[in-house]
């Protein structure tokens, strides 16, 4: 079963499909207004940008022959000095615990309302827990109930794989 988010992607995807394309126009026409401001011919532009030939550049950008790659608007982006910062930059690398304890929650946020209900049975009569860690476990479980029993939560089972 999906969840409402999935759809709601799926029903955007047209909508995104036409800002890819305007934005594709607006950045080729961005980097055209760029190397003419300048006064740089296609050769010069092309060495500035790393390419090997002002060939690459003019099929990519004047006679709209190619496809922008990613790599011609990084390289734009960074000597230019638009910033990409947000999506560009790599998160902190996690810890095995941090990881374990992200696929813990993934697996949780799967569970079916009745599953999640035994679990918090389970955790409820746990004697092995303080009152207060079985209180806030208890409290995330009950969100996260409701979360799946109103579509916000996808109630998928997560593929497993087992350690050999």
């Amino acid at each position: 079963m999906r969840n409402k988010e999935y759809y709601n992607k799926v029903a955007q995807r047209q909508e995104m499909l036409d800002w890819v394309e305007g934005s594709k126009d607006a950045f080729r026409q961005k980097m055209e207004m760029t190397r003419l401001s300048n006064n740089y011919s296609c050769t010069d532009f092309s060495e500035i940008l790393g390419y090997d030939s002002q060939f690459a550049y003019r099929n990519m950008f004047i006679k709209d022959r190619q496809k922008v790659t990613l790599d011609s608007f990084l390289r734009f982006c960074y000597q230019y000095g638009y910033d990409v910062q947000s999506v560009s930059s790599l998160a902190p690398r996690q810890t095995d615990r941090e990881r374990v304890i992200l696929e813990m929650a993934a697996v949780l946020a799967c569970l079916p309302p009745e599953g999640l209900s035994h679990l918090s049975d389970k955790i409820e009569g746990e004697k092995a827990f303080s009152p207060e860690m079985r209180r806030k476990f208890l409290q995330c479980l009950e969100r996260l109930y409701d979360l799946n029993r109103e579509g916000d939560i996808g109630s998928q089972q997560p593929e497993m794989q087992e350690k050999e």
